[in-house]
């Protein structure tokens, strides 16, 4: 980690700070702060202005995949097994899309406007905000049971 994102975190939890508040007060994008934040990343991409942006791995910089071209890319993130892609599009619509660590697609994530922590968070039109962990095949299939069995 970089003696910059070591000082932005504890300015963040020494301060009580937030990182959209932060972001908003050092006039940049909440992306950026991320990747100041963050330090290292084992996946880079390269966004192109009119194209499909490319994943590669930054340990062997080979070609993972190339992403959806359908919006802008604003962010991509790594979490345990996934990567999540971040888009707008021309009409302010913002979305995310989870991927395997092959870059197939595993969900898609409307309004998704933040992960932190491998935690999702999901912005409503109506203003809610819901936070939410990926939950793999399996555990949705078993809380889906839990459900219709009313926890037998």
């Amino acid at each position: 980690m970089s003696i910059l994102s070591e000082t932005l975190t504890y300015f963040v939890n020494q301060r009580d700070r937030n990182i959209p508040e932060l972001a908003m007060r050092c006039k940049i994008d909440r992306a950026t702060l991320y990747q100041y934040l963050k330090g290292k990343r084992s996946f880079h991409n390269i966004s192109p202005l009119h194209g499909a942006p490319t994943v590669y791995d930054t340990e062997t910089d080979e070609k993972v995949c190339e992403l959806n071209e359908e919006g802008y890319l604003t962010y991509i993130t790594e979490t345990g097994d996934y990567i999540i892609a971040q888009y707008i599009t021309v009409d302010s619509y913002y979305y995310g899309v989870l991927m395997n660590n092959r870059c197939e697609v595993v969900a898609y994530l409307p309004y998704l406007s933040d992960v932190i922590s491998g935690e999702l968070y999901i912005d409503y039109p109506s203003g809610k905000i819901r936070k939410s962990q990926i939950y793999s095949i399996d555990e949705e299939i078993k809380m889906a049971q839990e459900v219709l069995t009313g926890g037998e």
